[in-house]
């Protein structure tokens, strides 16, 4: 079967890494919550800087295994795929505009900073159900990797029990990192 939309394996690795860095940045970032001003927000200021990076690379994985399969799914393949785009841009710009343009606001007002976390949170939720019906499309073909449908349909479970264990950054960062392996394993041509 020809692929025309193939990543190449520089975008995987990006990708790879990108999941990587979210996993470290999670189990780093532990509990670190503090109020602006005081000496445990700016560790959870740098941790949460630190994911609008890591999370832009680990897009690379997300974005990368619709793009290999996109011919080979239904129409709707191609609507996921646009889902999947519009909510990571929404996660990522979310979080950056939280914390590197609005850090300074205060929590529980109406606000930037508040806006900002709200357009980061839905962003996770379209996220979670794009993932959802894309695994589902994922599972039901044959010719896509068994590991990266299971990963799609993990991704809301994956991202309340990482939570307890490190952060839901990691949450995010473990699809990315297997959506990247099951690439290679499936396709090492890439």
């Amino acid at each position: 079967m020809k692929y025309e939309d193939t990543p190449t394996k520089g975008v995987v690795i990006v990708g790879m890494v990108g999941g990587a860095a979210l996993l470290v940045i999670g189990y780093l970032q532990g509990d670190t919550f503090g109020f602006p001003g005081s000496e445990a927000y700016q560790k959870y200021e740098f941790y949460n800087r630190a994911f609008s990076i890591g999370l832009l690379l680990a897009s690379f994985a997300y974005l990368g295994i619709y793009q290999r399969y996109a011919n080979i799914l239904p129409k709707s393949g191609k609507t996921i795929y646009t889902l999947t785009l519009i909510s990571l841009i929404g996660i990522i710009f979310g979080n950056a505009a939280e914390f590197w343009l609005f850090s300074n606001l205060p929590y529980q007002q109406l606000n930037m900073r508040s806006i900002s976390f709200t357009i980061f949170a839905l962003g996770l939720l379209l996220l979670g159900v794009v993932s959802l019906i894309g695994g589902i499309l994922f599972l039901k073909n044959k010719e896509i990797p068994l590991l990266a449908g299971v990963l799609l349909v993990a991704y809301f479970p994956l991202i309340f029990l990482m939570a307890n264990i490190a952060s839901d950054f990691a949450g995010l960062g473990l699809p990315a990192l297997g959506l990247g392996i099951s690439l290679f394993e499936n396709h090492p041509d890439i």
